[in-house]
């Protein structure tokens, strides 16, 4: 066992009889967990996954992942958690992260497998280097412009140590996926300060009210295009959420409609503004007042500063680096976020990417500022806004929107040049107009805008 993380263990072992994972299947308590995490170490040294080992395996909030999970980074090895919304295919995630096991999910025997006939490459430097000094590490891959995922590479110490000072966990429901940084940050939040996390089984409403219901949680990670979906589907009247204390949401942009609905039908729940990258997770935040898009970072280790209206973060749990790509660090550490950002002291709100802003004849449009008014339409489920290509102007806006009821394009495109008069400068103003019968956010539960014509 690494000694850095023998204090992972001791923590776990103080919470031996209490829930781990509540869900339709099954109920485990700590205990469980940490014998399949000796079941699972055990396994990890028959197959030689030792330090400097790159290990790829089927990340779910089920016993034997999460326990593989805590094996890896206990034995020094290298952890690469993928899921089913993972954005790069196993294959790909293979080759760049130069995987030397690969274990998969058996459903008939409820193991994790080994797979057969895996050359092991010649270990990237960085991984060498973490090797050399008996240091596990975890890689989380994050969307590239180029079209190529980048691989994150942390080093296990450096990403486990926030969590040391663990204060007492909620029992907290669980749907972003493990390879996704607040998936992950919430799973540890939880787990090291002897919280229960409550799995759905399923990732549709219907099951998520269920299991709040059920299980009564207290804490639920999301994003606001996945609420948005709750509000939608009627869950909060169909089932008793009373148990809600506290939701959290980031990844993307949170429009000020949803935001408002959220608060008339949740009164009593905290909204709490996050904000973290896949670079250097997600620090503790505050935000300005109940239910605001307004936040400041003010957890120890992490710094903050604003360059030309872009957030930089410096952080003592950042990255190592890419493995495949330039790494975004500037001067004395401090890493270039991409997200532009108003300042009010020191508080921010974030506008959006600057790589998804959209020049439309010099005039900045940010596409959530184009989506929070056209959510405020009568029978608009949804919106995805992005910017479509003009000899003229440079770019144009273009909307789709998904209706809760059947509308004609005609009529849409009426109702939508109405009502944005007096509420958006003409050049926000969408010129083209889509309808969309399919859902407007990924299998990450959020919205892409890569589309651009």
């Amino acid at each position: 066992m690494t000694s850095s993380l023998t204090w992972l263990t001791e923590r776990l072992r103080q919470f031996e009889d209490r829930p781990a994972i509540l869900s339709p299947s099954a109920t485990l308590a700590y205990r469980d967990l940490l014998d399949a995490r000796v079941d699972a170490e055990a396994l990890l040294e028959r197959d030689a996954a030792g330090p400097g080992s790159v290990v790829l395996f089927d990340a779910e909030y089920t016993a034997p992942s999460l326990a593989l999970f805590l094996g890896l980074l206990l034995r020094g090895c290298i952890a690469v958690p993928f899921t089913r919304s993972s954005v790069t295919t196993r294959e790909q995630a293979m080759e760049i992260a130069g995987v030397t096991h690969d274990y998969r999910w058996h459903s008939q025997t409820g193991r994790m497998v080994l797979q057969d006939g895996h050359p092991a490459p010649p270990p990237h430097p960085r991984i060498a280097g973490l090797a050399r000094e008996g240091i596990g590490g975890l890689i989380i891959f994050t969307s590239g412009s180029t079209g190529t995922p980048k691989a994150s590479l942390h080093r296990a110490d450096r990403f486990l140590h926030k969590f040391r000072e663990a204060k007492p966990a909620l029992r907290t429901l669980l749907v972003l996926p493990l390879d996704h940084m607040a998936g992950l940050d919430s799973l540890l939040y939880a787990l090291t300060g002897g919280g229960s996390i409550v799995h759905p089984g399923a990732e549709n409403p219907d099951a998520i009210g269920s299991a709040i219901q059920v299980f009564q949680a207290e804490l639920l990670p999301s994003t606001p295009s996945f609420l948005n979906v709750l509000l939608l589907s009627g869950v909060f009247e169909q089932y008793d959420l009373s148990s809600l204390r506290i939701i959290t949401y980031g990844a993307e942009v949170m429009p000020p409609a949803t935001l408002s609905r959220l608060r008339e039908t949740l009164p009593g729940c905290r909204l709490i503004q996050k904000y973290g990258a896949t670079e250097f997770g997600s620090p503790p935040t505050r935000s300005r007042e109940d239910g605001s898009v307004w936040f400041r970072i003010h957890g120890k280790g992490f710094e903050t500063r604003v360059v030309d209206g872009i957030l930089w973060v410096r952080s003592e749990s950042s990255m190592v680096g890419y493995l495949n790509a330039d790494d975004p660090f500037g001067e004395d550490g401090w890493i270039n976020t991409g997200d532009q950002v108003e300042t009010d002291g020191d508080y921010f709100r974030v506008l959006g990417r600057r790589s998804e802003m959209i020049n439309v004849g010099g005039q900045k449009v940010y596409p959530a500022d184009v989506e929070n008014v056209l959510l405020q339409m009568d029978n608009v489920e949804d919106v995805m806004v992005r910017g479509e290509q003009n000899p003229l102007l440079g770019k144009t806006i273009a909307a789709t929107l998904r209706l809760r009821e059947p509308e004609t394009l005609a009529a849409l495109r009426t109702r939508v040049r109405s009502h944005c008069q007096g509420k958006l400068p003409r050049e926000a103003v969408p010129v083209r107009i889509e309808i969309a019968d399919e859902n407007l956010w990924n299998s990450r539960f959020k919205k892409t805008r890569n589309k651009e014509s």
